[in-house]
């Protein structure tokens, strides 16, 4: 094989290379902005089911307290 052909497929190479780590770190990337992304959605949603349980815990300790009172009343 000559010197010019092995050069040229040794530039191909490369080009295939660098090409190739350029997509993998754009997918990299991506990966992380939306991994990034879920853990806010989740710590959202985390937030709001623990706002909601605690406002039920506190309606319903209300309620267990009204209905105790009106049985002692009784």
């Amino acid at each position: 094989m000559s010197i010019i052909v092995m050069e040229t497929r040794i530039a191909s190479l490369e080009a295939i290379t660098e090409s190739t780590s350029k997509a993998l770190e754009e997918w990299r990337r991506r990966m992380d902005d939306g991994f990034r992304e879920l853990r806010c959605e989740m710590r959202d949603t985390r937030a709001e089911f623990n706002s909601r349980l605690n406002d039920r815990r506190t309606e319903l300790r209300s309620e267990i307290r009204d209905t105790r009172n009106e049985s002692n009343e009784r």
